[in-house]
Formats: C-alpha cells, structure tokens, sequence
C-alpha cells in the first residue's frame, strides 16, 4: 500500500483483494445473502466484481453517481448519471463502493434503490472516511 503526498492511500491489488476477502467473510458471517450486488461506478465497479465472485453471486448491477469533479472538488450535490442497471424490486441488495469519503454518493444511491424497490439493502466500502454521513 503506498502513500501519495502522505494525503492519500493507494492500495495495491494484493491489498483490494485481502480487504475483499475480509468484507465477504463478515458478510457472510452475519447471514446476509444478497440477491443483487451493486458496484457504484467508478471506483467500486472493481471491488464489486471481485465481491461477486467471493459471495458465488453472478447477478451483478452497475449505477453511476457522479460527485467529484476533480481530486477534492465536488458538485453541489451528488447526480446519478446511470440507474442501477438490473432489477431490483423486493430484492436482497449488496452496494459495494470504494470508498465512504463524504457520505454524500452512497447517500443517494440508497435512496434511489429504495425507489427503485429494493427490499433490503446494505453497503461496503474498503474503506471509511471519518468526515463521512454515511457509514457502511
């Protein structure tokens, strides 16, 4: 795992996967079998797929929220530029994302399965920001 300018933290795959490994276990271990899993573009759609195949669940959905605008510059507010891309109506839900950072992109992606129909939904990050609304 390397440090950039000491301000952020760039994980190696070996790192990515390890943490991955990790979260599936919890997840598991708690007995939540999701029916749809849910990376969250862009930076979750890695971590996702991998999730994916450690849960032996191949119904795997896309959405796009976009928040940033630059390393540190955010919109206004975060806009889903892509709706989750399969079904989700009375479905056990798995969003997986990189990173909680603001809170503020998880946030709505929430709501928007929730509108959507999603019965049950849950989230995982690699990681959580303590400055972040929302926790996983």
């Amino acid at each position: 795992m390397a440090l950039l300018n000491r301000k952020y933290v760039a994980p190696g795959w070996d790192d990515v996967y390890d943490m991955m490994i990790e979260l599936a276990r919890q997840i598991k271990g708690i007995g939540y079998l999701p029916q749809v899993i849910v990376g969250v573009s862009r930076g979750g759609w890695p971590p996702a797929r991998i999730m994916s195949d450690l849960l032996e669940n191949a119904n795997l959905a896309n959405m796009k929220v976009e928040f940033y605008t630059n390393i540190g510059v955010t919109a206004q507010r975060p806009k889903i530029t892509q709706p989750v891309t399969s079904e989700v109506v009375g479905k056990r839900v798995l969003v997986v994302d990189d990173v909680a950072d603001s809170g503020h992109s998880l946030r709505v992606t929430v709501k928007h399965l929730a509108r959507k129909g999603a019965r049950e939904i849950r989230v995982c990050t690699l990681y959580v920001k303590p400055k972040s609304i929302f926790k996983p």
